[in-house]
């Protein structure tokens, strides 16, 4: 029970937070019929997004829905939000974090590696011959 109880107030600390953040979140039971069945996920209700978790499920399941939202969104927490949460869930978020650091470094060296590359054409143009013998450069071919 006392795991139910610790889980339970980690889904309300990544609700807070997210709220904090503009982001709208309704977690209540979904409906489900014979020939339907709603999930938990993001949806436009009237042109706003809103991030739907379906309280019927285990709240294991709940974090889940959360942790992936907020990994999918790029969401960073500060070091005083992430203290507000398990070690072992603060260690998934500083984790992802830091991988996510590292692509937008590499990401960003990349990018400024295009500086480099040179948008004119080529001024020594191999010439190309026809079975008639005649020769075009590559820029009256492209004419």
């Amino acid at each position: 029970m006392a795991s139910q109880t610790r889980d339970e107030g980690e889904i309300r600390v990544l609700i807070r937070r997210l709220r904090d953040r503009g982001i709208e979140i309704r977690r209540e039971k979904l409906s489900r019929g014979r020939e339907f069945r709603v999930k938990s996920g993001t949806a436009r209700v009237f042109g706003q997004k809103i991030l739907f978790v379906d309280r019927a499920l285990p709240e294991q399941q709940q974090l889940g829905v959360l942790v992936d939202y907020i990994i999918e969104q790029r969401i960073v927490f500060t070091a005083e939000e992430l203290s507000q949460l398990s070690p072992a869930r603060r260690k998934i978020f500083l984790d992802i974090q830091r991988q996510q650091a590292t692509d937008d470094e590499s990401l960003s060296m990349n990018i400024s590696g295009l500086d480099e590359i040179s948008t004119e054409p080529e001024r020594d143009l191999p010439t190309c011959e026809t079975t008639d013998n005649e020769s075009f450069s590559q820029e009256e071919i492209a004419a």
